[in-house]
């Protein structure tokens, strides 16, 4: 049974996730899971005006305390879990994955989208990591 070895200032960086509006929590989540795919696929860069301008209209998007740094480090974070996540193997199960999310403070509510995401996606990440990682 594989666990995703994550840490704990993970439970910072997902405090966004605990604020989003709950009527479109998980439209809001599914837009992370897609903007963290590309973070990891093609990188991000944190002074980078293009990604600055995406994190401030996601910011915008949501209002309430959200700030641009607070969704890039939620994106961050979830980019994390992605490549941690495909290291783990293919032996990882869906509650491998969403306990190892949930012992960082991971909201449980959105533990299953993020394996749904994962599990969708992993064999493009598993490809990637090894394309760019030998």
């Amino acid at each position: 049974m594989p666990f995703v070895n994550l840490p704990d200032r993970l439970n910072e960086d997902f405090a966004l996730l605990r604020l989003l509006p709950e009527g479109q929590g998980a439209a809001f989540f599914a837009q992370f899971c897609k903007l963290a795919q590309k973070a990891v696929i093609s990188g991000t860069q944190e002074d980078a005006s293009a990604d600055h301008k995406m994190f401030a209209a996601a910011s915008t998007k949501i209002g309430g305390e959200s700030t641009p740094e607070s969704v890039r480090r939620v994106v961050l974070g979830i980019a994390h879990i992605l490549v941690q996540s495909a290291k783990a193997g293919p032996m990882l199960s869906e509650n491998d994955l969403m306990f190892s999310v949930t012992a960082v403070g991971f909201p449980s509510n959105y533990s299953s989208l993020l394996s749904q995401h994962f599990f969708k996606h992993a064999s493009d990440i598993r490809e990637h990591l090894r394309a760019t990682h030998k």
